[in-house]
């Protein structure tokens, strides 16, 4: 038995289309001393960000994972898709809400899903709610779609996406500290990620997180033009909400996908089976990742019999 340190991130929330707003992020979960065993198996499932609504009549869906992420509702503007929720064996990080159309932004993931963006008006849609221990809600033309519940206590605090229309997403936690909300003014670039992933800026996708880190909120419109929303960074970035100042449709962008990374001392198991993504070292660790779901599979190192040492001796 030994102790492993077991990151995970939920799915972002996406944008929503036409004047719509952004997504939330995933939650981040960090546990420094999570015991496992040489020869068991531990369940990891990825959480995949929501979908985006394509058009202003057609909303995202919610994102696949331990628990869906709710779809968006479809009203005269429709609202983006709730992210699922990421599992590794008892632990569970939520997934951020979709933003709504025409409405409010996603919230981010915390122990519940996010809530999806809420609906203050006729004529809007609000976002999906992110899954968690359960599936998030399904927006509607009169609110946001409820989180799912259940979910494990988050290390830090994710962002929502920015709350204007046709927003920019939301980074989460990780481990340089707290997500950021993207930035309002029609200034259109994604929270930064938590190690200094940039946010997508004028409908670009934010940068993808170095290890232990998040990344960053997908952009939308640097000016009242019409912009599609972009997608966030992996893992966890919330996507941009798509504007298209009083005509046409733009979609949404989808958010970012979760993830899952396993550090244990080096010589505590063997690095060889593992049923990873990637397997690397550093610091004197061995370090697992999964950016798709499957099994962690760790085995003890050999170690030589007595017969083998009492041959070696004489």
């Amino acid at each position: 038995m030994a102790n492993a340190n077991v990151k995970l991130w939920g799915g972002g929330g996406a944008g929503g289309a036409s004047n719509s707003e952004a997504g939330g992020a995933g939650a981040y979960v960090n546990n420094a001393a999570y015991s496992v065993t040489a020869g068991s198996s531990y369940t990891v499932t990825i959480g995949q960000g929501g979908s985006p609504a394509t058009n202003s009549s057609t909303p995202g869906n919610g994102g696949a994972g331990h628990r869906t992420g709710g779809n968006g509702g479809a009203s005269t503007h429709a609202g983006g898709g709730g992210g699922g929720s990421t599992l590794f064996d008892t632990l569970i990080a939520a997934g951020g809400g979709g933003g709504g159309g025409n409405a409010g932004p996603g919230q981010p993931g915390t122990a519940s899903g996010g809530v999806g963006g809420t609906v203050t008006g006729s004529g809007r849609s609000g976002g999906g709610g992110g899954g968690a221990g359960t599936n998030g809600g399904n927006g509607t033309g009169t609110a946001g779609g409820a989180g799912g519940t259940g979910g494990s206590t988050p290390t830090g605090t994710s962002a929502a996406g920015s709350p204007n229309n046709g927003g920019a997403g939301g980074s989460a936690a990780g481990t340089s500290g707290n997500g950021t909300v993207g930035e309002t003014a029609g200034q259109g670039i994604g929270g930064i990620g938590s190690g200094g992933a940039a946010g997508g800026t004028s409908g670009g996708a934010g940068a993808n997180g170095a290890s232990g880190e998040s990344g960053g909120g997908g952009g939308s419109a640097a000016s009242a033009t019409p912009t599609n929303g972009g997608a966030g960074g992996v893992p966890a970035g919330g996507g941009g909400g798509g504007y298209n100042a009083g005509s046409g449709n733009n979609p949404g962008g989808a958010g970012g996908a979760g993830m899952v990374i396993i550090s244990v001392t080096t010589g505590t198991f063997n690095p060889a089976a593992s049923g990873a993504n990637s397997f690397t070292q550093s610091g004197g660790n061995d370090i697992w990742t999964f950016t798709s779901s499957g099994t962690w599979s760790p085995t003890a190192l050999a170690v030589a019999s007595m017969v083998d040492l009492r041959t070696f001796f004489i």
